[in-house]
């Protein structure tokens, strides 16, 4: 792998999730809430995880409106600074993952990828999240091309989109909703196929390794969740339905 609902569409309100709307904490590894001031405060080249774990760099400055960043699907894109390795349950060599993100996709294009490095589409990296001729699609790495979503998903709407990965099974959701069920797959990640390699994401870069389409994306992105369980189902809805009204789904 080495160079490889609402159609809401306003401004949503500028706020976290707060109590009433709490997301699931156990296993939380990485949190952005761009609508959380915390997070991100308007403007700067910095989105600060709740969690600690890794704070993110944007580069060529997405724009920021109230609550969410847009990229151009141009040359803009987001990449975490800090390996995520040691906060994977056992550190290191677990395969177990769940990646959540709300996200509005305005063309096709890579949504979120995961890499060995800070530098995307360069060394090890990969699709794992990407709109393709107007479908969802997901996949770890060595699986592409990857699984599309049976539940639609047009472009210009708000998504609670992502999934989990227990060690056999990828389960992809849309809106709270199982969206896919892959066959028993296996998942290699930096550390165990590219020879104790970091663990970091972008969102929006292109990648060679993807797909099906594997450009830039022009999307605007409201948060992103990474986890070191596999989230059950009544846990993504829980996630999905602290998110909703604020993302106007």
């Amino acid at each position: 792998m080495y160079g490889r609902f609402s159609n809401f569409a306003g401004p949503i309100s500028a706020r976290p999730f707060t109590s009433g709307s709490v997301i699931v904490s156990t296993g939380l590894i990485l949190n952005y809430d761009i609508g959380n001031a915390s997070s991100y405060p308007g403007s700067g080249a910095t989105v600060t995880d709740l969690q600690a774990s890794s704070n993110a760099t944007l580069f060529n400055t997405p724009t920021y409106s109230s609550g969410y960043l847009t990229f151009n699907g141009t040359n803009q894109y987001l990449t975490t600074n800090t390996s995520l390795n040691s906060k994977l349950s056992p550190a290191n060599t677990s395969t177990v993952i769940s990646i959540f993100t709300w996200v509005y996709p305005i063309d096709n294009g890579v949504i979120l990828q995961e890499l060995g490095q800070t530098t995307p589409n360069s060394g090890w990296h990969d699709s794992q999240i990407e709109m393709v001729a107007g479908t969802m699609k997901f996949s770890v790495w060595q699986n592409q091309p990857g699984f599309s979503s049976t539940i639609s998903t047009p472009l210009s709407a708000w998504y609670y989109a992502g999934f989990t990965f227990d060690g056999s099974v990828l389960r992809g959701y849309v809106n709270g909703a199982l969206a896919v069920t892959s066959p028993t797959i296996t998942r290699s990640t930096p550390y165990n196929d590219g020879g104790n390699l970091a663990l970091h994401y972008a969102i929006a870069h292109a990648d060679g390794t993807n797909l099906g389409d594997g450009t830039f994306s022009n999307m605007r992105l409201g948060a992103l969740q990474v986890y070191n369980t596999a989230l059950s189902a009544a846990q993504v809805s829980t996630n999905f339905q602290a998110g909703r009204s604020r993302y106007g789904v």
